[in-house]
């Protein structure tokens, strides 16, 4: 019955109009049953499915209505939500095959080719959108977003800037702005934009009961209880508990708060009254603050980084255990870190297949794998490689893991928790940088201000891990040529 149909439909889209689009979702999808070929429900309905973030419904809801120029680009642009990019990029080509000049689906095209890493086609194609319609919003971020993952944050910078002028609100363009600076070393704006990293999805502020506040270095702390949180990954806390050592200095009596992985590790971390982690009962506190905000709390500029030598250190008895299970040392000993077996994008693009890493294992050194999580593929493959030991199965958390760091002469590792592990404990660590670092390892410079025991090795172009590797091997031949270091320097 059509009338029932477009009643339906009408119940729908007033429930939207109210603000009750979950509500909608109701009286649409029994407008959709009845009249599946019905073009219109079918648009309203997949809407508002993704305005839910229910892609994957409203990618079924459009497949099969698909066909004309209109209804395909709403079709790709839920599938590049989900980022079924190869999938999307084709259904962008059908959209501009029938209305080439159409610069919505170029511009969204660019964003599907960018996350198949196919990035100067993603700049032809937002290029292509900007000449047809120079005032399109979302082009102006893209095109920023595609000029840093092509290590030209300066340029995205502008375009950034540019897009802000006009949404000075927007949230994604902040942080990419935020970032951009970072990695060119203005941390004095950078820091500052940063905190728009809370306006994200998926970013959860620490909001406690009672009166705490949170503390960005205004207030004074003598006398004060503060908790300093992790708010990130598990190598961002050990990069940024440093912080705690500064925090105590201006009179405060500090609680940090980390992931259990990091218990043991971090126990004795100077600056730290009391280590609290999931399940603990956290005692009344003045102030808190997350530890990748410190840097700005503190008045972190490029010049003034804190950056001890070693501010980490495993527990002696964990090292003598290791010690005697590693027994005697007669080659050099090179801990590695090659991927994580996670399936996230970024984690993803950071990782090097085992096969092409695998140049580095040599016959005159010993190598030790330090990664605790190994892809079922690269397990079995490492059986293979004669001069490898596996310790992944007794790296139960990361104090076991510094203990094991403790016995070996140098890291190598992509860009990793285990890096910043070895690096705050001062252990020489030679870290494998994507052409599109994250921010703390800036551009351009082989070294880190944050850790002095480490060496940065740069893609030259976006993928060319094979030249990274080339420099990785010249510089290992050299360290396995010098031998092992003396026992008495751990």
């Amino acid at each position: 019955m059509p009338e029932l149909a477009d009643a339906l439909l009408a119940h729908g889209q007033a429930l939207c109009q109210l603000g009750r689009s979950v509500e909608s979702l109701i009286p649409l999808a029994r407008a959709h049953a009845r009249a599946p070929e019905r073009r219109d429900i079918s648009i309203v309905l997949a809407m508002t499915l993704m305005a839910d973030g229910r892609d994957a419904e409203a990618v079924e809801v459009l497949r099969p209505i698909a066909r004309d120029d209109g209804t395909e680009l709403h079709f790709a642009n839920a599938l590049l939500r989900l980022t079924r990019s190869a999938e999307a990029l084709a259904a962008y080509d059908r959209v501009l095959a029938a209305t080439p000049d159409r610069a919505a689906a170029l511009d969204q095209r660019a964003i599907a080719l960018l996350d198949l890493d196919r990035f100067q086609e993603a700049l032809d194609s937002v290029d292509r959108a900007l000449a047809i319609q120079p005032g399109l919003e979302s082009a102006l971020g893209n095109r920023a977003r595609i000029l840093m993952a092509l290590g030209r944050q300066a340029e995205a910078a502008v375009w950034l800037e540019r897009a802000l002028a006009d949404r000075p609100n927007d949230v994604v363009l902040n942080v990419n702005l935020s970032t951009a600076r970072l990695l060119l070393g203005d941390f004095e704006r950078g820091l500052k934009q940063y905190e728009w990293r809370w306006r994200l999805p998926g970013m959860r502020p620490f909001r406690p009961d009672g009166g705490a506040r949170l503390w960005l270095g205004d207030d004074n702390l003598v006398g004060k209880t503060i908790v300093l949180y992790a708010d990130q990954g598990l190598g961002d806390a050990i990069q940024f508990a440093r912080y705690a050592a500064l925090v105590a200095a201006k009179g405060a009596a500090v609680r940090l708060f980390v992931q259990p992985p990091l218990r043991r590790l971090l126990q004795t971390l100077k600056g730290v009254d009391q280590l609290l982690t999931a399940g603990d009962a956290v005692p009344a506190f003045d102030f808190y603050c997350p530890l990748l905000s410190l840097p700005l709390a503190c008045g972190t500029r490029l010049g003034s980084i804190p950056a001890p030598r070693r501010y980490v250190a495993a527990d002696a008895a964990l090292v003598s255990a290791w010690a005697d299970r590693l027994g005697p040392k007669i080659r050099p000993r090179v801990g590695v870190f090659w991927s994580s077996a996670s399936t996230d994008r970024l984690l993803r693009k950071r990782a090097i297949p085992l096969p092409r890493f695998a140049r580095l294992f040599r016959p005159d050194i010993d190598v030790f794998v330090v990664q605790k999580d190994i892809a079922a593929a690269d397990r079995a493959a490492l059986a293979g490689y004669k001069s490898v030991i596996d310790l992944s199965a007794d790296l139960t958390d990361f104090a076991e893991t510094a203990a094991a760091i403790e016995n070996l002469d140098l890291i190598v590792s992509v860009d990793a928790s285990v890096a910043h592990l070895a690096g705050a404990m001062g252990k020489p660590v030679w870290i494998l940088l994507h052409h599109d670092p994250d921010w703390r390892w800036l551009l351009g410079r082989d070294d880190s201000p944050w850790y002095p025991s480490a060496r940065l090795f740069r893609q030259g172009a976006p993928g060319d891990w094979d030249g990274v590797l080339d420099q990785v091997a010249a510089a290992m031949a050299c360290f396995a040529a010098a031998g092992p270091a003396p026992e008495s320097t751990r």
